[in-house]
């Protein structure tokens, strides 16, 4: 039986984010339902769209690591409900886009969850104002490390990632902690 704590669901394995994408798809699914009889206008459905249905998503994506199969469905909801499911008259890129630019302004889910992500391992690797927790941080990312056989010295590296098979034994959290790390660091 997974534990909550405030709104993210863990199991003595770690996050559950198998569940937590499941509970996030039912709220946003049910969202859609209450609104789909009140036929708002294209500009309030996208409205509706950012500051109700993808607004669910974003205090999750400081801790739970997206899968693509999970973006690819609340994109695939979120068209829906936007064309009030009828086919998608624009590219979802094109939606995505400023109103500045062309598009329609609906956030972009995979590079909004990413920056928000972003946010926390900046945060866990700052050398000056480092919050409390960052130590922790870096103890789990060493416990999880040491699972696998990597030594934390592979971070300070360089140009060594050859131990992708090493990090895809990860945990989702920390191999996607450390994809986002490797781009800052600016190694391809």
């Amino acid at each position: 039986e997974p534990t909550r704590y405030l709104g993210i669901m863990f199991t003595p394995q770690g996050l559950a984010t198998d569940i937590m994408t499941r509970r996030l798809d039912d709220g946003i699914r049910i969202t859609i339902d209450r609104w789909r009889d009140r036929r708002p206008s294209l500009v309030g459905r996208v409205l509706l769209t950012n500051a109700c249905l993808l607004s669910k998503l974003w205090f999750a994506a400081h801790v739970v690591p997206f899968p693509a199969s999970f973006v690819q469905q609340v994109q695939k909801r979120a068209r829906q409900f936007v064309w009030r499911s009828k086919r998608s008259r624009v590219a979802w890129d094109s939606i995505t886009k400023k109103k500045s630019a062309g598009g329609l302004g609906v956030l972009p889910i995979h590079e909004q969850s990413l920056a928000i992500f972003g946010k926390l391992v900046q945060k866990m690797f700052l050398t000056v104002d480092r919050p409390v927790w960052a130590p922790l941080a870096h103890w789990l990312l060493r416990h999880h490390m040491a699972r696998v056989q990597l030594h934390p010295s592979m971070l300070c590296a360089e140009h060594t990632w050859p131990v992708p098979a090493a990090v895809r034994r990860l945990p989702p959290f920390w191999r996607r902690a450390l994809a986002f790390w490797k781009a800052c660091k600016g190694e391809s």
